[in-house]
């Protein structure tokens, strides 16, 4: 035991995986500008690599990019042909932390597209059921630019059973996506303390 104990006290003090720059910036601003609470749980993972290694594709070329001048540093081009259906390209992840039923959340991400009139869905559903907790269908302009879009979960998700993303198909089009990331205030907001961000002025 006293070879042991040591070791056991070094893994007990040794500090969980630290989120990202993006991340620690990403909770900043969003406390500055909307007097937001400090986060309570990051739904997908807290870093830009980790999230975007779990990112699903379908119907789509997906290449890499660095963006220049924003808070996020890794962004994806995703290129993709019109569908019959907007669903028929998009580019998805899974949540990595349990939601419980009534739990205040918003998902964040980076957009631009250098195609004229480009647009997606963004949304959050049930991985089975397809059932929506989110939606909006926004534009994309040549610059980037911020989208939110807030829920409070009308059911209780375990790992990997909410779906989170961009439906593309609408048009030809190439899209940048970056700075993906949810965060879930649980219950220290009401629903319309989070911003909603659309661009579609």
């Amino acid at each position: 035991m006293k070879k042991i104990l040591p070791f056991c006290l070094l893994i007990l003090s040794m500090p969980l995986a630290a989120q990202d720059a993006y991340h620690n910036t990403l909770n900043a601003q969003l406390q500055n500008d909307y007097a937001l609470p400090a986060l309570t749980q990051w739904v997908l993972p807290n870093t830009e690599s980790a999230t975007f290694a779990a990112a699903f594709n379908y119907g789509s070329n997906v290449a890499n990019l660095t963006p220049a001048g924003q808070i996020f540093t890794q962004a994806r081009q995703i290129s993709v042909n019109q569908g019959n259906n907007p669903w028929d390209a998009g580019h998805l992840y899974q949540n990595n932390a349990a939601i419980v039923s009534g739990d205040k959340c918003l998902f964040v991400l980076w957009l631009r597209s250098a195609t004229p009139g480009a647009k997606a869905n963004i949304f959050v559903e049930n991985s089975s059921t397809y059932e929506k907790e989110a939606f909006a269908t926004v534009n994309i302009g040549a610059e980037w630019k911020m989208y939110a879009v807030p829920f409070a979960s009308s059911a209780s998700y375990a790992v990997n059973t909410l779906s989170l993303g961009l439906h593309l198909a609408f048009l030809n089009q190439v899209v940048d996506v970056g700075g993906i990331a949810c965060l879930n205030y649980k219950n220290t907001v009401v629903l319309n303390q989070l911003p909603v961000l659309l661009n579609n002025d």
